[in-house]
């Protein structure tokens, strides 16, 4: 199982590999490890990396992450603290770059509101007198309610149920043909 800080690693790669290369900030990469997790725990029902998300004021937080990046406060990351994925396996980099490619448009800013607005950092962020908030959020409360949200878009004939029979018939060793597994 990959850690948050690989995942991380390997987000600022994908990042300076855009044809205009993006220069994440720590704010949007806090959010884009929440969204590997919670979209992970939706299709393989496991969490991806073991490190615990935090309800921060701006939203959701690897403090993991948030340590090793700190000295970056709120200046881009610089594409050097990228790494290739090569300690990740195939299906852990398409996980990754699916997360990548479906949240890459927002600003930092479009992310935290973007998460506010969600279930799972609203119903865990509790504030003490000083604003700050460290409540773990559940990850079954992540899981229930990003599934949710597949099930709002979800095409019909393409069920989730169906994906991961498919995937547990792979790690199997049998393939089953795409036609005939919507069949």
């Amino acid at each position: 199982m990959p850690t948050a800080v690989e995942t991380a690693r390997y987000l600022i790669h994908l990042a300076s590999r855009e044809r205009e290369p993006v220069w994440l900030t720590h704010l949007q990469l806090e959010k884009l490890l929440y969204y590997v997790q919670a979209w992970t725990l939706v299709a393989r029902r496991k969490p991806f990396f073991d490190d615990r998300i935090e309800a921060w004021k701006y939203g959701p937080v690897v403090p993991s992450v948030y340590q090793i990046l700190k000295p970056f406060e709120k200046n881009p990351i610089p594409h050097t603290e990228g790494e290739d994925g090569s300690r990740l396996n195939q299906e852990e980099r398409s996980i990754i770059r699916s997360v990548w490619e479906g949240y890459k448009a927002y600003s930092p800013l479009g992310l935290a509101i973007k998460t506010h607005d969600e279930r799972p950092w609203a119903e865990t962020f509790r504030p003490d007198s000083d604003g700050r908030c460290s409540n773990e959020i559940p990850l079954e409360l992540m899981r229930t309610f990003f599934e949710g949200k597949y099930r709002q878009h979800q095409r019909p004939g393409f069920e989730l149920e169906t994906l991961r029979r498919a995937e547990e018939e792979l790690q199997l060793g049998r393939v089953v043909p795409f036609e005939s597994a919507f069949s």
